[in-house]
């Protein structure tokens, strides 16, 4: 077995303090604007752990000034397999990318960490940071009223490699894994769809 430290096989990225933004309530079409924006915050990561574009989706589009529009370089911006983790915020919580919308351009705010793994599978790393022996060993040590990992701290969490047998194995345990998280998505979806028309027509019911 082979342990290694994440910052071996990862790189990391800091969000971007952007200051106040504009959020806009109607998405911008790619017609009405050059880019169009998404600023990703801790409250936008799915207790899933699993960030695909549906959930992408319901994130606000923002209205950038020139100065901030300037902050954003080619690495800041979010791509597949990217793994979220919040730095800043009442609680730690981390979710990898599957999916981009297309035509819209992805950045973290300064309250969340990217982890973009090169070496080993993103999908192994990405369910590491969400075991409880991660959270209690690398982050309940630093965590005392409020969370504040640094990436410092991420950098010094050790790993044991996983063999081309032990990655196989994963592979086929991480995609039962993420259809029945789909499933519980829909499942979810169709209750909440379910309890709103149910109230919509208990007010139209009760002012008839």
């Amino acid at each position: 077995m082979t342990t290694i430290n994440i910052s071996e096989i990862a790189e990391f990225i800091s969000g971007i303090a952007f200051g106040k933004v504009k959020q806009l309530n109607v998405p911008l079409s790619v017609a009405h604007t050059e880019t169009v924006t998404k600023l990703i915050r801790p409250q936008d990561l799915p207790k899933s752990g699993l960030l695909n574009a549906e959930h992408l989706h319901t994130i606000p589009t923002v209205e950038l000034n020139g100065e901030q529009h300037n902050q954003i370089q080619s690495h800041h911006l979010i791509r597949s397999n990217d793994i979220l983790v919040v730095s800043k915020g009442s609680s730690f919580r981390s979710a990898i990318v599957k999916e981009l919308e297309t035509d819209v351009r992805f950045v973290i705010n300064n309250n969340l960490i990217v982890i973009r793994p090169n070496e080993v599978p993103a999908d192994f790393l990405s369910l590491m940071l969400n075991t409880r022996w991660f959270y209690e060993n690398y982050i309940a040590p630093h965590q005392k009223d409020q969370l504040s990992v640094s990436i410092k701290q991420l950098k010094e969490t050790q790993l044991v490699e996983p063999n081309l047998e032990q990655k196989l194995h994963f592979e086929e345990v991480l995609e039962t894994y993420h259809n029945e998280l789909d499933a519980l998505d829909k499942l979810q979806l169709a209750a909440k769809a379910h309890v709103d028309s149910y109230l919509l027509e208990a007010i139209f019911e009760n002012n008839g």
